[in-house]
């Protein structure tokens, strides 16, 4: 069972950093605690309504229906083995004009 959260957590958080969205900004749009959401990635302990929160929210409610071959893993397994990123960047915000 730790293997298995340890493998779902993974995968969000691989699905977070190929949005390019903080653990802050993602807790707050999936209505979850960010406490809630750090120990779902690191495999820590999670609750069935906060990772349907999370994967919601991320939009990746396709990878929660069955593959044509049953169980639906390998494919989300694929899809996720390419990510090496380990980090969201920091959208840049613009400068305020000072001339005006």
């Amino acid at each position: 069972m730790a293997e298995l959260e340890r493998l779902l957590g993974r995968r969000v958080k691989q699905w977070r950093l190929l949005s390019n969205v903080s653990q802050a900004r993602l807790a707050a749009q999936a209505g979850v605690s960010l406490r809630a959401l750090r120990r779902l990635e690191t495999g820590a302990g999670s609750t069935v309504a906060t990772l349907l929160q999370v994967i919601q929210a991320l939009g990746q409610e396709k990878y929660l229906l069955p593959a044509p071959t049953g169980d639906g893993l390998p494919s989300v397994a694929a899809y996720c083995s390419f990510l090496v990123r380990q980090r969201a960047s920091i959208a840049s915000t613009p400068k305020p004009n000072i001339d005006e």
